[in-house]
């Protein structure tokens, strides 16, 4: 039960509740047996999430079901954050972008980083390598030489040939960042004797001010924004086709293209940067700090001091690739790492990895269980009307067989209704729309209802919320405090809920998926089937090219123009 565990498997098939018991079965092994490499308990261990949906269902499992603290649970961008505020301490006049972006500027910026790849990640600390090199030989920037050189110049001059010659031997790593030889760990041996020699040589004031300055230089050799800089204008076609991912074409990719790079080298950074700066600067600094084995005032690689010795990534898809590559890093290499994740639910058109390998380019354990992923195969959460629905969506749609099926063992006291199409106008939306109102008005149990947008057109959900409210119904956002009991349905887009599920779905927008802008809709599409536990209804004005050879016993069509 060490090392990589991969759990891969169908929405509602437990891959989130397996994850949360190995660390229960860790922490309880541990207990039994002093066999174990590493010691596997609360503090050691940290749990990720890259859905912030998934916080309160995470926090009521682990302290409800398995008994275990909620203050190991956190969100990525927030321990991203919290890590670069720890180890990045001197960001040589680097600041965050304070200017205002339209929307579709900000889809763009996150996808210049958000789309990249394992490739890529080689790529661009190929350029941050060489940075390194040439910042090391820059003579005119050893501001600390100036703090010693008066009384030790010889010393201060042996230091900086040191740092020179160090710099011109350096191999350039073709494979990422685990082996590179830029660490500054590695400098720090390289160069011990005249550095640990000019250091013996300063009285105590001076030291304090030599070891100050030349950790602000260090930073200075390590800075991370002149490297995505040149990473964004060395492959600027490639980034202009992620922006023109991202974006859909609804606005200018050369004009985001320009604006990033203009930022850029006014060392003007935006939030979606964070986890390419955290990549760099994570496997750059020190592993290791102990007395006479790095230089002073240069923070640790580790978030905390040390490496987790078992870390849990959940909803790992929706994850960028550098910041899968931190967070993979970040485990002892004799440790755990468990990944819960379902690259079909990939749904963001700017974020997200389609597979493993930016895991695997920043994990030290032995990847061999990244290879022989766990998968779990029984849809749990949907009636076996809907999962045997979604099977058949999932075979004719990514020609794969669907790696999961219907949970047979579900006792049903009277039949649950098969999938439902709906095609018609918009006034015959509406009156079906109603008649579904007046169905639940009637029950004595209230079910929750998500009326879930396919795409991310403003119109389109302007639109239906005015059917909606033409009925009676209150449409609210995901994150508002609804009363069950009352006539609030949510209306949401497939990201803004994704890790949730409802009693019943109305999903618009199938129709026309073939034809939309965006990137990742055919996922979004099987993200939106796969929410409702109990009905499902879809809401076209044709019938859709999706569900054309889906057998036809799976789902019920009312066709009101006819």
């Amino acid at each position: 039960m060490q090392g990589i565990m991969l759990i891969t498997g169908a929405p509602g098939s437990g891959k989130t509740t397996i994850a949360y018991q190995r660390i229960r079965f860790l922490i309880d092994q541990q207990r039994e047996t002093t066999a174990l490499p590493v010691v596997y308990d609360a503090l050691g261990t940290r749990i990720l999430l890259a859905n912030k949906n998934l916080l309160l269902l995470s926090r009521k499992m682990l302290e409800e079901e398995l008994n275990l603290r909620s203050t190991s649970l956190a969100l990525v961008s927030e321990f991203i954050n919290g890590y670069l505020e720890g180890a990045w301490q001197h960001k040589w006049g680097s600041q965050s972008i304070k200017r205002k972006m339209s929307r579709w500027e900000e889809r763009g910026r996150d996808a210049v980083f958000g789309l990249t790849n394992e490739e890529d990640l080689k790529a661009i600390w190929e350029i941050y390598e060489q940075q390194v090199r040439d910042r090391m030989k820059l003579k005119s920037k050893m501001t600390w030489s100036l703090i010693t050189s008066d009384n030790a110049r010889d010393l201060t001059v042996r230091l900086q040939d040191a740092m020179i010659e160090l710099a011109g031997q350096i191999v350039p790593s073709n494979n990422g960042p685990k082996q590179s030889a830029i660490r500054i760990n590695r400098v720090h041996t390289e160069v011990r004797k005249p550095y640990e020699a000019l250091r013996g040589n300063c009285d105590d004031k001076t030291l304090k001010k030599f070891d100050a300055e030349f950790a602000k230089w260090l930073f200075y050799v390590y800075e991370p924004i002149e490297t995505l800089h040149d990473f964004v204008s060395k492959y600027s076609y490639k980034t202009k086709t992620r922006i023109d991912r991202g974006i859909a074409g609804r606005g200018d990719a050369d004009k985001f293209l320009e604006a990033t790079l203009d930022d850029l080298h006014g060392h003007q950074y935006a939030a979606s940067e964070h986890g390419m700066i955290a990549y760099l600067l994570r496997f750059v600094l020190p592993e290791e700090i102990s007395e006479g084995k790095h230089f002073p005032n240069i923070p640790s690689a580790w978030p905390e001091g040390q490496a987790f010795t078992h870390l849990v990534i959940d909803e790992a898809q929706d994850l960028s690739a550098p910041e899968s590559a931190f967070i993979a890093s970040l485990v002892d290499p004799k440790g755990a790492l468990t990944i819960s994740a379902d690259f079909r639910q990939r749904v963001s058109a700017t974020h997200g990895i389609e597979n493993a390998e930016p895991i695997i380019l920043g994990c030290k354990i032995s990847t061999q269980g990244m290879r022989k992923p766990f998968r779990f195969g029984v849809n749990k959460r949907q009636t076996p009307q809907i999962a045997k629905f979604l099977m058949a969506f999932y075979e004719v749609n990514f020609g794969e067989t669907p790696p999961f099926e219907a949970d047979g063992r579900t006792v049903q006291v009277s039949p649950a209704p098969l999938p439902e199409l709906f095609i018609g106008s918009q006034q015959h939306f509406v009156q079906r729309l109603r008649q579904l109102k007046n169905v639940r008005d009637r029950s004595t149990f209230k079910e929750s209802v998500a009326v879930l947008q396919v795409n991310e057109n403003p119109e389109e959900k302007e639109k239906i919320e005015d059917y909606l409210r033409s009925v009676g119904v209150a449409p609210v956002s995901p994150s508002s405090n609804m009363d069950s009991s009352s006539n609030q349905w949510i209306v949401s887009n497939v990201e803004e809920i994704k890790g949730l599920e409802f009693d019943t779905c109305l999903v618009f927008g199938l129709d026309s998926v073939d034809a939309a802008e965006l990137d990742y809709n055919l996922n979004r599409a099987y993200v939106a089937l796969s929410r409702p536990a109990q009905r499902l209804v879809i809401f076209c004005h044709e019938f859709p090219r999706l569900l054309r050879t889906i057998p036809i016993d799976r789902y019920t069509k009312k066709d009101a123009f006819q």
